[in-house]
């Protein structure tokens, strides 16, 4: 049986539209990586309700003491105890699992993200942050429209020196391309790629630069979720 750690929630925030941030307190005996996911069960133990359990990426840094969770809103058992949860209500996690590992690079760093795949780059921004990372890192982050960007402001505000941070919406703007990432890029083929986000995305994305002979040793695709 897996081991599993007691939280208990501290906020409930408003990150887009349609889009949830839960923050939860951490225990101090729970070790995770930049990049990994857990499962977390946020039942309501007392109404002896169906489990309600889902598999998320991280989106706290492993030095902060609190761990933060992010998810569109939908009609599932899972998002509605979500969204009944009061402060102070417990929810338990899995030990973080996953093999998508930051790290850093001699190549400029590339984010290709969409929608909710933006949860695990939050982490990988602060780590750069905090390690006042010199090289060159462009965000390249895809969705319908502003409303439904995720952590918009945020990503604005990143204090690394070489930041790019480029919002694509692909209601009003064609979507991520090799035009766009020639156009942003010091050298397309000088770069490691970072893949998020839908099945369909990921799908588009190594199309995209497979058919531009760029590497497989050079892009790094999360196939969670």
């Amino acid at each position: 049986m897996k081991k599993t750690y007691d939280l208990n929630l501290i906020e409930r925030n408003n990150v887009a539209e349609n889009t949830i941030e839960l923050i939860f307190t951490k225990p101090n005996d729970y070790d995770f990586k930049i990049g990994q996911y857990t499962f977390l069960d946020v039942s309501n133990k007392t109404e002896n309700k169906n489990i309600t359990t889902r598999a998320l990426s991280i989106a706290s840094h492993p030095d902060e003491n609190i761990l933060r969770f992010v998810m569109r809103i939908s009609d599932s058992d899972f998002k509605t105890r979500c969204l009944e949860m009061k402060k102070g209500d417990s929810a338990t996690v899995t030990q973080a699992n996953g093999n998508f590992n930051f790290k850093f690079s001699d190549k400029e760093i590339v984010f290709l993200i969409s929608g909710i795949g933006i949860t695990p780059i939050i982490p990988m921004l602060m780590e750069l942050e905090k390690n006042n990372y010199q090289g060159k890192v462009s965000l390249f982050y895809s969705n319908r429209t502003l409303a439904k960007t995720t952590y918009h402001e945020k990503l604005q505000d990143f204090n690394i020196k070489n930041y790019n941070y480029n919002p694509v919406f692909t209601g009003i703007q064609p979507r991520i391309n090799i035009d766009l990432l020639k156009e942003k890029l010091d050298d397309i083929y000088n770069a490691y790629y970072y893949i998020i986000g839908t099945s369909e995305f990921i799908k588009t994305m190594k199309t995209l630069l497979e058919e531009n002979h760029i590497d497989k040793k050079n892009y790094l695709v999360d196939n969670f979720g």
